[in-house]
């Protein structure tokens, strides 16, 4: 059966190039009639240049705090999907951290290099955030809170390689994908569409972002169902064809470069570690939780309750914002009275 994925990839290529050359008059016309498809705009949602990177997504929830409370989406990694949590964990702290979420280069249409059509993989990634990272701590005295949605997870703890432990008062791998993605039940149907596909698809996402604003919107809607704006906002801000691209780049690399948990680097950031897995989980390998408490017995293991899926922030941010409160409290700097 893969041995016919290219084939039919092409094949789809074909047809989609067919069909976008014959809807380019149509969508000319909507260009001068309808407003370009735009993302909501969040309070507290700015795109600063990172040198060496380019454009990227800032959502800062609060003011300065002792604590600064950063989170690392998964992929997408569009900042939009954790407005209501993080704003749900700020409120839970009464204002005792600032809350950071930093996108992905590339995974926005406000951020990255989409004129030049740059490509960032897992490791640029993950220096990114280390540039990023290194530059708050090297203009204040804020001490951190790392937390990772996903491969968001993994990018933590590469990042604790670099960043001075004693800066990092506690880890949080949330729906962790640390080990062996690719066998996962999820990894191996989607190995061979990331492998195969990209063209096709990301000519898809060119025919979307075509759309008018408010067709695009609708179309959001539908697909999500019964989540927050916030959400809609980070699908339509995905529209892109070289954002597309970003996702589907960044998720092969993963596939190919997170395989075994270096053991001795994991055991070290055990206690300051809190791993929370789904119960079911498609991106998850069975054996990961066992695998990981063996490697780092110290860090803390919760298993979420049933109704807890893999993309928690569409269903279950404010649930999980609060246990993750729980788990940074005792760790966070009380205001003086």
């Amino acid at each position: 059966t893969y041995n016919m994925y290219p084939l039919v990839a092409a094949a789809l290529d074909a047809v989609l190039w067919v069909v976008s050359h014959l809807l380019t008059p149509i969508f000319t016309v909507w260009s001068k009639i309808s407003h370009k498809p735009q993302p909501q705009e969040l309070p507290g949602l700015k795109v600063e240049n990172v040198p060496g990177f380019g454009p990227t997504e800032f959502l800062t929830v609060g003011g300065k705090a002792k604590t600064l409370f950063v989170m690392i989406p998964g992929n997408p990694g569009c900042v939009d999907f954790y407005d209501e949590f993080l704003r749900t964990l700020h409120t839970c702290s009464q204002g005792r951290v600032q809350c950071l979420a930093i996108g992905h280069i590339g995974h926005s249409v406000r951020s990255g290099d989409h004129t030049n059509k740059r490509l960032f993989n897992l490791q640029e990634q993950i220096q990114h955030k280390r540039t990023i990272l290194e530059d708050i701590l090297k203009k204040s005295d804020t001490d951190l809170v790392l937390a990772g949605h996903s491969v968001g997870a993994y990018i933590c703890l590469e990042l604790m390689r670099h960043l001075p432990s004693t800066r990092v008062r506690r880890i949080l791998c949330l729906c962790p994908t640390m080990q062996h993605i690719v066998r996962s039940r999820n990894g191996q149907s989607y190995y061979h569409i990331l492998k195969h596909f990209r063209p096709p698809l990301t000519r898809l996402a060119a025919l979307l972002a075509g759309l008018p604003a408010p067709v695009l919107t609708r179309v959001a809607r539908w697909r999500l169902r019964n989540v927050a704006p916030c959400h809609v906002a980070g699908a339509v801000a995905l529209a892109h064809p070289n954002v597309v691209g970003n996702i589907m780049h960044m998720a092969l690399h993963e596939m190919h470069e997170i395989k075994e948990l270096d053991l001795v680097h994991t055991r070290t950031h055990g206690p300051r570690l809190v791993l929370y897995y789904a119960r079911v989980d498609g991106w998850v390998p069975d054996d990961n939780s066992h695998a990981f408490q063996q490697a780092a017995p110290e860090a803390t293991t919760v298993h979420a309750e049933p109704h807890v899926e893999h993309a928690f922030v569409l269903t279950s941010s404010a649930h999980v914002a609060e246990l993750c409160w729980s788990w940074i409290a005792p760790f966070c700097h009380t205001p003086k009275a």
